[in-house]
């Protein structure tokens, strides 16, 4: 990890303590296990060590606990899966990340580290206040419903300042993006290899009861002779695997363009652009494939247009479209060639679902209709207006009245994100919610804009595509997309990372078509202390 980010710097001490406790550990541990204890119990010592150098490492680096927690985060359901299903698994993340807060508070504190103000802060913390008062809302049949909610909706928000001190030049950046796609080709691998028909890869076939439906999905369309695989990779659900495709695609199409802007090599990001199209294709999501499709075209013409005045831009787009669609073209040929009977039951399955001429065709209704009338059910609940109470309509609702034994709540969730938060929070959550959201896209917009003519851009476009999507049309779909944790969490990550975006800028700020290398190294060094 030591080739990663540069962080805190740790003293002599406090590794040299971090040291001697693990090795008095892991000598006591040896120690018991030949005094005549075995191997039983072994296992969870190992893990009791691990997590104790994973604590080690956070406190002597918190860049460190980045990498870290994200590649926690994304494998977490795999071991959740073999784990029975496990409850305290889930909480793990949060610990972890309570240690980088705390860390990297501490380094603000004495001045090491760098926060800033996000425009948007004022609709955050009046939708912060609007959800922490319906926590004690007295339909609600639990306060502990207003916690799981709280921890869903807000706990990941403070990523926003980490992200934005994370990235402290260029190369930092770099490191940043390749640790991502280098984790996204190993997910849509695991993924590809379950929908190519080794179902149990990675997915144990004995899963826990609320994980079989999920873990186990068989798609159908009337022109099939039989179902389809829906694979979940490593995670509990196709779902929430489909959620980690739009994401990465989203971040790997961005980062094409930006290296091919800096005039760079560009095999990692090719690569994982080919592996995702695959995996897309297999995963059996109709919304995946479309907003493939959608995202492909939208930082598309975000790009054409930038070009239209920068002939240094229009030189390379074409290089960048061509490599893209050669890219995706090639790791869809592959498997074309390779399994042609399943390309085929899988063409078939998509033309029934989202072709307007087919009797089946569905995305009309599931984008507009659907919702729509999941939206007017959520104001037939008698007193709406007020809300019920912060996550009563949430995901992990189930958890909260299985664990705690508690009733449930009077009403349940609807199929219509902006229908599940006037369900919990009532008029003022729901107008909160939609001036934080459309906020946040604007305050997206105004970085995206300060990095034109630079090789930046594309990162800062495909950063503002996504977060315009998970914030609202995801979100008039469904509330689950922000509420995963996965997304929820690269979501406000991102965010931080865009605002810091034009920061890395030179300030001689001509336009930086031949003089690219003035990106990730300012002028003069940036200063430590509170932005506006």
């Amino acid at each position: 990890m030591n080739s990663q980010f540069r962080g805190i710097a740790a003293s002599p001490k406090v590794v040299g303590f971090l040291v001697l406790l693990g090795s008095v550990l892991l000598a006591y541990e040896i120690g018991q296990w030949v005094l005549g204890q075995g191997i039983k119990g072994l296992g969870a010592r190992l893990a009791m060590l691990v997590g104790i150098a994973v604590v080690g490492a956070i406190l002597v680096r918190w860049r460190w606990g980045i990498l870290l927690f994200l590649f926690w985060l994304t494998l977490e359901d795999l071991i959740r899966k073999y784990a029975g299903g496990a409850m305290m698994i889930y909480f793990v993340k949060d610990a972890m990340l309570a240690v980088i807060y705390a860390t990297f508070f501490i380094a603000v504190s004495r001045g090491r580290e760098k926060l800033f103000r996000p425009r948007f802060w004022v609709p955050l913390v009046a939708l912060f206040f609007v959800a922490l008062v319906q926590v004690f809302n007295p339909r609600s049949p639990s306060v502990f419903y207003g916690l799981m909610g709280m921890e869903i909706d807000f706990y990941y928000v403070p990523l926003l300042f980490l992200g934005y001190a994370l990235i402290r030049n260029r190369d930092d950046l770099d490191r940043f993006l390749s640790f991502n796609l280098k984790l996204a080709i190993g997910v849509a691998l695991v993924g590809i290899i379950q929908g190519l028909g080794w179902k149990t890869f990675l997915n144990p076939v004995n899963l826990a009861p609320q994980f079989v439906a999920l873990g186990h999905l068989v798609r159908y369309a009337p022109g099939l002779r039989h179902g389809l695989n829906a694979p979940p990779s490593v995670f509990v659900s196709m779902g929430r695997y489909s959620n980690y495709l739009e994401l990465m695609f989203t971040l790997t199409v961005g980062v094409v363009a930006y290296n091919i802007f800096r005039r760079r090599r560009a095999r990692l990001a090719y690569l994982a652009l080919g592996v995702l199209a695959i995996a897309i294709f297999l995963s059996g999501s109709k919304s995946a494939l479309v907003y493939g499709v959608l995202t492909v075209a939208g930082i598309g013409i975000g790009l054409m247009w930038e070009a239209r005045n920068q002939p240094w831009i229009s030189a390379r787009l074409g290089k960048i479209l061509r490599r893209s669609v050669l890219a995706l073209a090639a790791g869809l040929l592959v498997f074309v060639v390779l399994y042609p009977n399943l390309a085929g039951a899988w063409w078939t399955y998509y033309y029934e679902m989202l072709s307007p001429s087919s009797a089946n065709y569905q995305l009309g209704k599931r984008t507009g209709s659907y919702p729509l009338d999941q939206f007017e059910d959520a104001t037939e609940n008698v007193g709406w207006e007020w809300g019920y109470g912060t996550g009563t309509a949430s995901l992990g609702e189930e958890y909260v009245s299985r664990l705690l034994k508690v009733g449930q709540p009077q009403t349940g969730s609807v199929e219509n994100g902006f229908g599940d938060i006037l369900t919990e929070w009532g008029i003022p959550g729901l107008a909160m919610w939609t001036l934080l959201a459309i906020a946040v896209v604007v305050v997206c917009w105004d970085m995206t804009k300060r990095i034109r003519n630079t090789p930046l851009y594309p990162l800062g476009l495909s950063v503002l595509w996504f977060t315009f999507w998970v914030l609202l049309p995801f979100t008039w779909a469904g509330e689950q997309t922000y509420q995963d944790y996965i997304v929820n969490a690269y979501l406000w990550l991102l965010v931080g990372v865009l605002c810091r975006l034009p920061e890395l800028i030179a300030p001689a700020r001509a336009v930086i078509g031949p003089s690219i290398e003035a990106i990730g190294r300012p002028a003069e060094p940036l200063r430590v202390g509170r932005a506006g």
